[in-house]
């Protein structure tokens, strides 16, 4: 005697396909929005891309990532905040700069997220990085402007109510004050009691 046990899989196969769906909208929305994907061997050292532009010129070819591509100036900063992450085995955060695979120094705004074992131990990392470079490039040129106004021209600060929150070296020096006369202070400190009681001024 044969017996034949039948069993429904519909829903589990319903449920696998719908999990590839989410799989595959993630993976879409990860490349959408990142230049670089990879993963790092539990110590951070050893990175592999995974998906993403060839930005660093290593796709698919796992390497120390810190030698090769962060310029020696940057690295203890790039150590020091990868090995606090794996202290308190937490995400890592940083922005720091890269050499490109084209040679060129650019800059990556990189986050990458620590897969713990059973036993609380870092069996690997995962990641993604963006290209900040423009950004960066942009910031850098407002930077440079805005200093080179605070050289030329007396510069004041004032929060919404009037009140003086920084002066800059040309505007002290012009109107003889010093830095501890002028902070927070009010501006009518600049104006005849007459004009600042009237409603003008007001």
């Amino acid at each position: 005697q044969v017996g034949i046990l039948f069993e429904d899989i519909g829903p589990r196969k319903t449920m696998e396909i719908a999990l590839r769906h989410s799989e595959g909208r993630l993976q879409s929305l990860i490349e959408a929005t990142s230049d670089l994907i990879f993963r790092m061997n539990p110590q951070g050292t050893e990175m592999e891309q995974v998906g993403g532009r060839d930005l660093l010129g290593n796709r698919g070819e796992p390497g120390n990532w810190i030698e090769d591509f962060v310029p020696e100036s940057d690295r203890p900063l790039v150590e020091s905040a990868l090995a606090e992450a794996i202290r308190n085995r937490q995400p890592l955060k940083i922005e720091h700069r890269v050499l490109t695979g084209d040679g060129v120094v650019g800059w990556l705004s990189s986050r990458a997220i620590p897969v713990l074992g059973d036993d609380g131990e870092i069996t690997e990392w995962f990641g993604m990085a963006t290209d900040i470079t423009a950004q960066r490039v942009q910031q850098a040129d407002f930077e440079g402007k805005i200093a080179a106004i605070d050289r030329v021209q007396a510069v004041i600060e004032f929060d919404l109510a009037g009140h003086i929150l920084d002066a800059n070296a040309n505007f002290l020096n012009t109107f003889g004050y010093g830095r501890e006369d002028v902070l927070g202070r009010h501006h009518r400190m600049f104006c005849q009691p007459e004009f600042a009681a009237s409603s003008e001024y007001a």
